[in-house]
């Protein structure tokens, strides 16, 4: 199985933060962090705003560092660990591990960078002829690094006027990245997908949210597009993520030119209102299909994974992939690495389990392996919940592996793997 990843692979500098670390940060920095979550990062104070603000709330998100200094306050307030990063180099690495060949878009292919791509990921030769193993083509450059902040359910931070809790784990994300930001393009990989579209056998698409206009994200568009003219049997699915402005999110979606969309609850919000639960993620769902005329959409929650579609693959297959999705990113949570195999001590999250349960009273939803799935008017909506694990390794880059996971399902059942 060959797959295209596009656009945006970077470093991620992850760090697992403490109270009173995190608390003597604050105090010794001499910033009072606002209440709101800013648009993006030109300071110190912006950083620890939208930190804090994860924090309280128990959201994700990522927001792009406009300021070299702020940057620089970030990079030696903590201690760092490095791993891939960006939606395409996540996502190749797990299409990598469960035996297929991702061909990535990386927008600077230095040797740290190169270091990080799991066996099987290849990037276009010289006029994109070729493929080749990202050591071999890597070369001296600029590495792109993303800060990434996990913090842990229960993490209590003091300020002077509160003392707050996080109500569950979750991650934030400041992006000193301006090739991301500016979707740049590889000229080899843009070579290779004119020449080579013939050969691919499914298309992931992540990263567009780093874009903060219209006009940035549009010759992306355009080029999917023309993917997707000159093999409209090639199956597209694209990654959301947390976009800085609503109304670029909007465009991306009303023009791109994919079968499916993924995302999660948090980022579903900013396209659609919606009652909090499993009912409310649904109907939402239908309504973004329905809207867009689009095969299938996918969201995917800490305690579940969920999809409604519409002419896609058959319910029991499409319940193995939400199945396979949650499972191998179930196990990335656990043992902080891709892995095929699943650690039968784990067991399906309580909540996800309670939701499925509701689910099938409420819609007379059929069970199928671990999930279940009702039709409604064409539709059919489809849930399976998620691994319980108690002590989280990492929080970081779920999305990206559990969709990697779920397409690699998605493009078998539709080739006949």
């Amino acid at each position: 199985m060959r797959v295209l990843c596009a656009y945006n692979v970077n470093i991620d500098a992850v760090t697992t933060i403490s109270s009173p670390g995190l608390s003597e940060i604050i105090q010794a920095s001499g910033f009072k962090p606002a209440a709101m979550m800013p648009e993006m990062i030109k300071s110190p104070g912006d950083f620890l705003s939208g930190l804090l603000f994860c924090i309280k709330s128990g959201s994700g998100a990522e927001l792009l560092v406009e300021d070299a200094g702020a940057a620089r306050f970030i990079e030696r307030s903590f201690d760092w660990g490095l791993r891939m990063g960006g939606n395409a180099g996540n996502a190749a690495n797990a299409l990598s591990e469960l035996g297929a060949e991702p061909v990535v878009n990386v927008p600077s292919l230095t040797p740290r960078q190169a270091s990080l791509f799991y066996p099987g990921a290849k990037v276009p030769g010289p006029g994109g002829k070729t493929l080749l193993a990202p050591a071999v083509a890597a070369r001296p450059g600029e590495d792109l690094i993303h800060f990434v902040i996990q913090f842990g359910r229960g993490l209590r931070v003091t300020l002077q006027e509160e003392v707050i809790t996080s109500p569950r784990e979750n991650r934030f994300i400041a992006s000193y990245d301006r090739l991301n930001s500016q979707q740049y393009e590889d000229p080899d990989f843009e070579l290779y997908a004119r020449e080579h579209i013939a050969d691919l056998d499914g298309i992931l698409i992540g990263g567009l949210h780093l874009a903060t206009r219209k006009e940035t994200v549009a010759p992306r568009l355009e080029e999917i597009e023309s993917w997707k003219v000159f093999r409209p049997d090639v199956f597209i699915h694209t990654e959301l993520g947390g976009f800085q402005r609503h109304e670029v999110a909007e465009y991306l979606v009303e023009n791109i030119s994919s079968d499916s969309l993924g995302m999660n609850d948090d980022e579903l919000a900013m396209l659609e209102r919606f009652q909090p639960g499993w009912r409310g993620i649904m109907e939402a769902a239908r309504r973004l299909r329905e809207r867009l005329g689009i095969v299938r959409v996918c969201i995917h929650t800490k305690e579940y994974v969920a999809s409604v579609s519409h002419g896609g693959i058959p319910p029991k297959e499409e319940i193995a992939a939400l199945t396979h999705g949650a499972d191998v990113a179930g196990m990335l949570v656990a043992t902080g690495k891709v892995q095929r195999s699943v650690d039968p001590s784990l067991g399906p999250n309580p909540i996800g389990l309670a939701v499925r349960d509701q689910f099938m009273r409420e819609l007379f939803a059929t069970g199928s392996g671990r999930g279940a799935y009702a039709i409604m008017d064409g539709d059919m909506l489809c849930i399976a919940p998620s691994l319980l694990v108690e002590n989280p390794k990492t929080v970081v880059g779920l999305g990206d592996v559990m969709t990697a996971s779920d397409f690699f399902c998605q493009v078998r059942a539709r080739k006949g793997f």
